[in-house]
């Protein structure tokens, strides 16, 4: 006989897991974010690809786990504790997508950055081009011009 009752118990090992899985999620939050690596579209392209089989992976685990529970006398257990573990697998694996995505985020608000600084950098060369040509407009305007006469005053 145990010291507590079955519920009790129950909430026990319950609380323990779900604690386990928020210190693993809180865990992968926490890796280092501060220098992010420069973004490599081919690395993006074999990461999210090797997600997605271990999602796939995860999801057929799931699907005999579930099938291996309802041969068992605590199916509902069983299933719980099979859910627990996908959500492991899957909250990881999301984990892992948003540090891909906010790489592919910053590197393109960076190229996006580069272009409007490129654009303005180019306008304002052309302001100022723009603006030499008026001033030797103004200028050749003001100076008098070699054959033609002075207008006589009446």
């Amino acid at each position: 006989m145990s010291l507590f009752p079955r519920a009790v118990r129950e909430a026990l090992r319950v609380g323990v897991v779900g604690l386990t899985v928020l210190l693993c999620v809180a865990w992968a939050q926490a890796q280092p974010t501060t220098s992010p690596v420069p973004y490599d579209a081919e690395h993006d392209a074999r990461e999210r690809a090797r997600i997605e089989q271990e999602r796939a992976r995860a999801e057929a685990q799931y699907k005999q786990a579930r099938a291996d529970c309802y041969q068992r006398f605590r199916v509902n257990s069983c299933l719980t504790d099979a859910r627990r573990a996908r959500r492991v697998v899957i909250d990881r694996l999301r984990a892992e997508e948003i540090v891909l995505d906010d790489a592919k985020r910053l590197a393109e608000a960076q190229a996006q950055k580069q272009r409007v600084e490129a654009r303005q950098a180019e306008r304002a060369r052309q302001e100022a081009a723009r603006e030499q040509e008026d001033a030797e407009r103004a200028r050749s305007r003001t100076q008098p011009r070699g054959n033609v006469p002075a207008p006589a005053n009446r």
